[in-house]
């Protein structure tokens, strides 16, 4: 009986450590992208409209999606 209780939650416990890398290293993913995706200057940030990448614009010095 133990040992059957062990096992099951030796399986639970690696679901949970494969389930966690895979979230990490998507949210890892995640700022790099978005760091490298870089319209008007660093971190978005801008004067006018036309500091944006094209279907952004420039609301409140930052540069937001239409």
């Amino acid at each position: 009986m133990k040992f059957t209780v062990l096992i099951t939650l030796l399986v639970v416990v690696f679901s949970a450590v494969v389930l966690a890398e895979d979230s990490i290293e998507q949210a890892a993913m995640d700022i790099v992208v978005a760091r490298s995706d870089d319209c008007g200057g660093q971190w978005g940030m801008c004067e006018e409209h036309e500091d944006c990448c094209a279907n952004f614009m420039c609301y409140l010095g930052t540069c937001v999606q239409r």
